[in-house]
């Protein structure tokens, strides 16, 4: 798995980025698999985070959604990889695929797992500086149609309600709390990610 990752070295990834080549980095990330090795070495996560995070503001769906899907298994990998992509300022990146790409149902899948992803608490909840910039998102995708979509973004906000009561109260002050209100008679698949 490392070595088919070797290929993207930071080097490569300036000049790719530099001089415009996006349609070998859009192979190369079109081509990753759905999985993501602890064994590849953090410079080499932050070239591909860069590069990912540069992505985003392209105009084709399928290639943000990749770039997000990638992102979010780094993140998947535990606390330290999930702090190591927030630090790059990654947050303020997924703007741009929700200007862009509301309207794309995969886009919008893979942004709300995302979210739960960077939300879970795997003992260390994630840190409260970032969840002034998740709210919004998460209150943009309870307004979705897509259940996946829904379900994704309510495991998301019962993540961060179970972190800390500073988060929680983060939550309540931002309103987002008074929108869940209509998932409680809905369905059981909604309500009971909200207990």
């Amino acid at each position: 798995m490392a070595r088919r990752f070797m290929i993207l070295n930071k080097g490569w990834m300036s000049n790719t980025m530099l001089h415009g080549h996006y349609p070998i980095l859009q192979a190369v990330v079109l081509s990753m698999p759905h999985v993501f090795s602890k064994n590849v070495s953090f410079s080499l996560i932050t070239a591909l985070v860069e590069a990912l995070s540069s992505l985003l503001f392209d105009e084709n769906p399928c290639l943000v959604e990749k770039s997000i899907c990638v992102l979010s298994n780094i993140i998947a990998n535990g606390p330290v990889y999930r702090e190591f992509v927030l630090r790059s300022n990654i947050l303020s990146a997924l703007n741009q695929p929700f200007n862009q790409h509301l309207n794309s149902i995969h886009v919008m899948k893979q942004l709300s797992l995302m979210l739960k992803n960077i939300c879970q608490n795997d003992k260390i909840g994630v840190s409260i500086e970032y969840v002034p910039k998740i709210i919004p998102m998460l209150d943009v995708l309870i307004a979705h149609m897509d259940d996946s979509i829904l379900c994704n973004a309510l495991s998301a906000i019962t993540h961060l309600t179970d972190s800390s009561s500073d988060h929680a109260s983060l939550l309540i002050s931002s309103g987002i709390i008074n929108k869940l209100y209509k998932f409680l008679g809905a369905s059981n698949k909604h309500t009971v990610l909200l207990i």
